[in-house]
């Protein structure tokens, strides 16, 4: 129970990426292997120790599903303004032409599509939109 309880605390100052923290967690648990009393024992020193009473483990697990959910978003933006410009092509220069560019859309970050977004507007051509 000592060993988790000096890790932890550890782990939060020399891990700064949430989804390794979540795995070296995974781990110390396995290594440490509490019982029902320890874990008692430990979350009553980590309530008293944290104003909060909030465990560095559930500390951890916050921050790895608020990454998770902001991952998310950026990736649903990501697809959703792909989708768009995609069909945009398709309207403007036809099924063929976005099926050129597919996996070069599916591939840029999402800055790359918004300009290309916003020049299809103008664009004479598909490559203008690339440009």
């Amino acid at each position: 129970m000592d060993i988790y309880q000096q890790a932890m605390p550890g782990l939060l100052m020399l891990e700064p990426d949430h989804g390794r923290r979540a795995k070296y967690t995974d781990f110390i648990d396995i290594y440490t292997d509490l019982d029902e009393i320890e874990w008692a024992i430990y979350r009553a020193r980590s309530a008293q120790e944290d104003d909060m009473g909030v465990s560095f483990k559930r500390k951890i697990e916050g921050e790895g599903r608020e990454k998770g959910r902001e991952e998310g978003r950026q990736e649903g933006a990501h697809d959703g303004a792909a989708r768009v410009l995609l069909r945009l092509i398709a309207r403007r220069f036809g099924d063929e032409a976005c099926a050129s560019v597919r996996s070069r859309v599916d591939a840029a970050d999402l800055d790359a599509i918004m300009a290309w977004s916003d020049r299809i507007l103008t664009a004479g051509s598909l490559d203008d939109v690339f440009r």
